[in-house]
């Protein structure tokens, strides 16, 4: 194609660019410039009246409505406007109009500038005089004369258009000079600029077409003046960049990738129809017996209808929210979802469903629930019964000095037996507080047992149980632990065992090696313990009152203890029973390395 045609229709696009930007500039501008005129002269109207109506409240008319016109004839020549003085809508006097001809005056109560003034406001309007013919500005307020005292007597000014629209006229014809010499001068320049321009076309396009093909390494050079240069290294940079944010952008989605499938929670993606795009590995340990879930629905992948039923209403009622229901697994699992909808790149409605288990932190919860209430029971029945004693004591009849005796002790047992579960509860919340110990010292844990066997003696013989010894398996064994908490071990298991043992009854104490690891245990001859409160025996508080009930002189604490210090010295602690035939506690120490000194 000839070069000419290339500068035709270079030519033909700037004088369009240049239409298209000073079209819309002139009725901009000549609206503007209107408006501003307009608005000048409705602000000139306005500060013509008020001062207009000042002077005109102060005058005094003696021969009525004849000297109002003539003073308004005279003061609207002076001022080049038009005035108009009405009452009750009756033109009275108009400094353009004679007396002979104010009858023939059409009335003037529905303009609406007069209409606007009557109601108590600045009434204002714009347009062609039916009296005179041409465009005004109309103002008006209120404007009754001291004498007469009318209450809807207005004066109106009225301000020639012409002037304005002389000095629009004026600025069109400049913008029609200024348009007519841009497009002479773009004629000149688009040749000039069209011999250079297709050169440097050509060149970018084989450079990005290059670059486009995989050509990175590609560049293109052109002089630094070059109206193209900007645009060219623009190119290059692109050029030099695109392969490393293809490796960033790989990155980032190996790492997104990453976050994704190592998330403990299953995370389901599904589009606007409900239909799963993706799911993590960790959907397929919540829902195992699931092959495929591509293109299933969320109630085919995971068959649960309340799920689906709530991600339907989701996408179909509010988009903008998001939705938590909690799902009761076979088991007694319990998984709590989450949906949230979101828009993608193009605007379309997806959701992610997220779900994760529950049922241990809402098991915390309750078992934090049931902690409260059972301090508050323990602690309200030995102080309601100090409190009924104490109430007897003080009565106007007090008791014989054997029975004041016998409510003393009761009182004294009482509150010994609140300092124990003040003491036990100290003990526990300080364990829990600690982490676990990093480095124990070596002790011999018969030490610790004989330790416990003094404190626990004394309440053994009251039941005449004796205590059976079988720790030859690990004698000279030490192992790794605190002395004084290995013995609160101890005697927190040996005080349960004879509280629940029957009179005259046997505790075995044994210890065997287990790997790395000896094994303690205590086992009682009393009435055992189901299996289904085996599990939350060693929660605070926890009695199964049927076996081994509640009364028997314990805070309920102990064997919470027991359980924070082993799991503080790594070991773990459990214990085994059959109802009817007593119960075995164990817990294991870790055994120390050989060579290592005891603790005394």
């Amino acid at each position: 194609m000839p070069a000419t045609s290339l500068r035709l229709r270079i030519m033909l696009w700037i004088w369009g660019l240049l239409l298209a930007i000073f079209i819309p500039m002139y009725v901009f501008l000549a609206h503007s410039v209107r408006t501003e005129l307009v608005s000048h002269g409705q602000e000139r109207a306005l500060k013509l009246l008020d001062a207009t109506c000042w002077t005109f409240a102060q005058q005094a008319f003696p021969a009525g409505e004849h000297d109002i016109r003539t003073w308004l004839a005279d003061l609207g020549g002076r001022l080049g406007v038009r005035m108009t003085y009405t009452l009750n809508g009756r033109v009275a006097a108009d400094s353009h109009v004679s007396d002979v001809r104010l009858p023939q005056v059409e009335d003037h109560s529905m303009r609406p500038e007069i209409i606007q003034a009557v109601s108590g406001r600045v009434g204002m309007d714009i347009r062609k005089s039916a009296t005179i013919g041409r465009d005004l500005i109309y103002v008006a307020r209120k404007c009754p004369v001291a004498d007469t005292g009318e209450s809807d007597a207005v004066l109106r000014l009225a301000l020639p258009m012409s002037n304005l629209y002389e000095q629009v006229d004026i600025l069109k014809k400049r913008f029609f000079l200024i348009l007519g010499a841009c497009l002479l001068i773009s004629l000149l320049l688009s040749f000039w600029f069209s011999k250079s321009l297709l050169s440097s076309i050509k060149k970018l396009v084989q450079l990005v077409s290059d670059v486009g093909a995989g050509a990175y390494d590609r560049r293109l050079y052109v002089p630094r003046t070059s109206e193209f240069h900007p645009l060219t290294e623009a190119v290059n940079t692109m050029a030099r960049d695109i392969s490393s944010q293809i490796n960033v952008v790989q990155e980032q989605k190996t790492r997104l990738e990453a976050l994704f499938n190592g998330l403990s929670e299953a995370v389901i993606a599904v589009d606007r129809d409900g239909r799963i795009i993706s799911v993590n590995p960790a959907f397929r340990r919540f829902f195992p017996k699931i092959q495929s879930v591509e293109d299933k629905t969320l109630l085919e992948a995971t068959l649960e209808p309340d799920l689906a039923a709530a991600l339907e209403r989701t996408l179909r009622d509010s988009p903008e929210q998001s939705e938590r229901l909690l799902l009761h697994r076979p088991g007694g699992a319990e998984l709590e979802a989450r949906i949230n909808t979101y828009r993608d790149p193009s605007g379309n409605l997806q959701a992610v469903v997220v779900i994760q288990d529950v049922s241990l932190p809402r098991r915390m919860e309750k078992i934090r629930r049931d902690f409260v209430a059972n301090v508050s029971h323990e602690m309200r029945t030995p102080l309601t019964s100090i409190k009924g004693y104490t109430e007897t004591l003080l009565g106007e009849s007090p008791p014989d000095p054997e029975t004041t005796r016998s409510f003393l002790r009761i009182i004294h047992r009482n509150a010994e037996h609140m300092a124990a579960m003040v003491t036990d509860l100290l003990k526990l919340a300080k364990l829990e507080a600690e982490a676990p110990a990093e480095i124990l010292e070596t002790i011999a844990a018969e030490r610790s047992l004989e330790m416990a066997l003094e404190i626990c003696t004394p309440m053994a013989e009251d039941k005449a149980i004796q205590y059976v010894n079988h720790l030859e398996g690990c004698s000279g064994i030490m192992v790794l632990g605190d002395m004084s908490r290995v013995a609160q071990v101890f005697q927190n298991i040996l005080e349960n065992a004879i509280r629940h043992s029957p009179k005259r009854g046997t505790i075995t104490i044994t210890c065997a090696p287990e790997g790395e690891y000896l094994v303690f245990g205590v086992r009682d001859q009393g009435p055992g313990i189901p299996r289904e409160h085996q599990e939350r025996l060693f929660e605070r508080f926890y009695r199964q009152d049927s076996a081994r009930g509640e009364g028997n002189g314990g805070t309920g604490l102990g064997l919470a203890i027991c359980k924070h210090i082993i799991r503080h010295h790594g070991g773990r602690i459990w214990l085994e029973s059959t109802p009817g035939k007593g119960a075995t506690f164990f817990f294991t120490l870790k055994i120390a390395r050989q060579g290592a000194k005891a603790t005394v």
